[in-house]
């Protein structure tokens, strides 16, 4: 009896050892996804990538590690979102680690339309949240415009730009919850910084 069972067990060890074999002998599938979001850590120093979007009006540098996506709507001309995710920020909830930015181009019908559209953000985060910081004087990319900070899920800077030659502008918000004091603030400077003109 104690032969069978010997027998037996060295059968199912050598049936998991040949399934666990089989696993690790399997050729990896190709990967068709893109690569996951790398930390900052794993990312040289300074390494950017320039998102053109020169047919509305700007080019700006993000880190590589960020990701970008563009929407377009009815109202707004265009979006630009660009977020990184911390080493303890989970997919799918509210962001509490990482960074984000979003440039849209706000259609408006008169050259002082931006500081009508940032008046209307600043009541809006009022009823929403509470504003940290009340509209002020700006200049990014050598254009002058408005700014606030409110606080709702999370601290935003909103920014308000007019577009150059036109009667639009660009709506910037920014958020950098920060809670291992990786620097995303000082990041979010430099993507601003980066911000340039084109016509």
């Amino acid at each position: 009896m104690k032969k069978i069972l010997l027998v037996g067990c060295l059968l199912l060890l050598g049936t998991a050892c040949q399934t666990t074999t089989t696993v690790l002998d399997t050729p990896e599938e190709p990967n068709n996804q893109e690569e996951p979001v790398k930390t900052d850590e794993q990312v040289v120093a300074y390494a950017t990538k320039l998102i053109d979007r020169s047919i509305f009006g700007y080019q700006v540098e993000l880190p590589e590690a960020m990701k970008t996506e563009i929407q377009t709507t009815e109202l707004h001309q265009d979006t630009l979102r660009a977020y990184y995710l911390g080493p303890t920020q989970s997919d799918g909830t509210e962001m509490y680690d990482g960074y984000t930015l979003t440039i849209t181009n706000v259609k408006l019908d008169t050259t002082d339309g931006y500081q009508k559209l940032a008046k209307t953000e600043v009541e809006s985060a009022k009823n929403n949240g509470q504003v940290l910081k009340e509209l002020h004087p700006v200049t990014i990319a050598g254009i002058e415009g408005v700014s606030f900070q409110s606080e709702g899920l999370g601290i935003f800077d909103q920014i308000f730009l007019p577009i150059p030659n036109t009667t639009d502008a660009w709506h910037i918000i920014t958020f950098a919850p920060d809670p291992k004091n990786f620097g995303y603030q000082e990041k979010i400077n430099n993507i601003l910084e980066s911000l340039k003109v084109v016509k």
